[in-house]
């Protein structure tokens, strides 16, 4: 979904790569190039909290095949 959202706007994909570019340039980056990449970080945050790996939580039981 992240890519999808990416490419609906790319505004947000240009300021993304200018914050990857700036920080870590054409290296491979660490985990603390990561963990400062704060736009990216909110990113998704936000991508997650729009569409949840869990979209839905079953409420209540099931019936066994003995009680259907």
């Amino acid at each position: 979904m992240a890519g999808y959202k990416l490419a609906e706007h790319p505004d947000i994909l240009l300021k993304l790569r200018e914050e990857v570019l700036a920080k870590v340039g054409m290296r491979r980056p660490s985990y603390e190039d990561i963990r400062d990449l704060k736009y990216l970080r909110a990113f998704i945050n936000e991508v997650l909290r729009l569409y949840p790996p869990v979209n839905a939580v079953a409420r209540g039981y099931l019936l066994s095949h003995s009680e259907a």
